[in-house]
């Protein structure tokens, strides 16, 4: 051995401590020997010397060897070094001795046996130094593990390593925050990264490792739905890496799991909102908010009704201004209606005269409304259009219809008053004089003749009526053109 060791020697025996030296150096150690006899002496020295051998005699002044371990074992705990410590006697029981070796001592050499005592040192050296190299190890690793906690106990996901050689899982404190799932059911579950998938998705899920595991590849990922302590399944995104030994042979997976489920339901709810958008008759139009105005909105994005409606591409008209589809005789009062709302940005209802792509006037009728982010800031507008233009003439038309009615019943009235005013004097002359009336032929004839007027006006109020119909259902096909 070549090193050259500290020793600290607990004798109170000058001539058994040179005896000792002695024996030492004709065994080949290479030491420095720091000599004491007392309690007082010896704690110093474990602080100062930083012993790499203790040696100790049985009796010593006011404390024997028993003591000596137990300081020995406090000064351990202060320098997290074990080092070799050997108790060297006159005479011993065997009970003692072995009581000493459980209490710390590495062995024991009778004094007529020191011969031995070089031996013992390098054999206890040796022992010490797997010993310390463990302990190191062990310290690293539970110095790792503290991290990893803190590391664990930081983010939102539940991180978990299997050992695949041993078939152990470690789940870390996030399988609590996420799923609900106490620290000792996790730690009793070997198959922590399987037992509660779904088991629709479990088929898939174990394919993916198993195929993973027999692969090259040092990364994994899948998507599957998780069981949560209280009964309802989150959609989980899972990612492992994947530690291979030196013959690619899989040897542990260290993964973290995310709760997606918000992420997945808005996913699910956007393409709904989506395909609702792309798939209504009604024209939808989405504007960036620039600023609280409508000439400094800007297009980013229109659905395939408002190409069918207006004849504008989305290419044509992404970047623009809504007000692209304003022109000569779009109403002021409507376009400052909606110019206020914006301002205010409060929701309106619009219906106004606008242009498509080739020119063809429509009236349009669009509700806006803001869309605002978590500060409250209005970040885009909305528009929902529809073309009412067949509406419009329809009412119109009906309007029409109604003016001509009232106008034909107005002027008819006064006509059929005068035939209606002679039938009703004649019946008076009935009343008063029936025998006369009976003997004048030109009475009748005057009461047919009032009767065929009046039928003839009827007819006339009865056609004329016909053709407002008539009238209005061109009217209205040639305005649609």
């Amino acid at each position: 051995m070549n090193q050259h060791l500290q020793i600290l020697l607990l004798e109170d025996s000058q001539d058994d401590a040179i005896l000792i030296e002695h024996e030492l150096r004709k065994g080949g150690l290479q030491f420095t020997c720091n000599i004491v006899d007392t309690r007082l002496a010896f704690e110093t020295a474990l602080k100062d010397i930083n012993p790499d051998v203790i040696i100790s005699d049985h009796s010593l002044p006011q404390f024997n060897s028993r003591e000596a371990i137990k300081i020995y074992k406090e000064n351990l705990r202060l320098h997290q070094k074990v080092v070799p410590f050997i108790l060297v006697a006159g005479t011993i029981s065997e009970d003692f001795a072995i009581q000493c070796i459980k209490d710390g001592a590495d062995d024991y050499i009778l004094k007529d046996r020191l011969q031995r005592l070089p031996s013992a040192i390098e054999n206890a050296l040796e022992k010490c130094r797997i010993e310390n190299e463990h302990r190191k190890i062990t310290a690293e690793k539970l110095m790792l593990l503290e991290r990893y906690e803190h590391v664990t106990m930081a983010t939102s996901e539940a991180i978990w390593d299997w050992d695949i050689t041993n078939n152990c899982v470690y789940g870390s404190k996030g399988f609590e925050t996420i799923f609900g799932y106490p620290n000792d059911v996790l730690q009793k579950n070997t198959n922590l990264n399987t037992a509660y998938i779904c088991a629709d998705d479990i088929e898939k899920v174990v394919a993916s490792i198993d195929d993973a595991i027999a692969g090259t590849e040092n990364n994994w990922t899948e998507e599957y739905r998780y069981l949560k302590a209280d009964g309802e399944y989150a959609f989980v995104l899972d990612k492992a890496v994947i530690i291979r030994d030196s013959s690619g042979k899989a040897t542990r997976m260290v993964g973290a799991m995310q709760d997606i489920t918000s992420k997945k339901k808005e996913t699910l709810r956007l393409k709904l909102l989506e395909s609702v958008i792309k798939n209504t008759t009604d024209a939808v139009l989405i504007a960036e908010a620039d600023d609280s105005s409508i000439q400094l909105l800007r297009i980013v994005y229109v659905n395939e009704a408002f190409t069918n409606m207006t004849g504008y591409e989305d290419i044509e008209v992404i970047g623009k201004t809504p007000r692209i589809l304003q022109g000569e005789k779009t109403a002021i009062s409507e376009i400052d209606k909606l110019r206020k709302a914006i301002e205010d940005k409060i929701p309106c209802q619009v219906e106004m005269i606008s242009y498509k792509k080739n020119g063809d006037e429509f009236w349009l009728s669009f509700s806006v409304a803001p869309v605002m982010d978590e500060k409250g800031d209005c970040t885009h507008w909305v528009f929902i259009e529809r073309d009412v233009t067949e509406q419009r003439n329809h009412i119109r038309a009906i309007e029409n219809q109604n003016l001509q009615l009232r106008e034909i019943a107005w002027i008819q009235s006064h006509v059929v008053r005068a035939p209606l005013a002679r039938l009703m004097g004649f019946i008076n002359l009935i009343q008063k004089d029936k025998e006369q009336i009976s003997g004048s032929p030109d009475l009748l004839q005057y009461v047919l003749d009032a009767a065929n007027e009046f039928d003839t006006i009827i007819r006339e109020i009865v056609e004329k009526t016909e053709n407002v119909d008539t009238e209005n259902y061109e009217s209205k096909n040639t305005d649609s053109r």
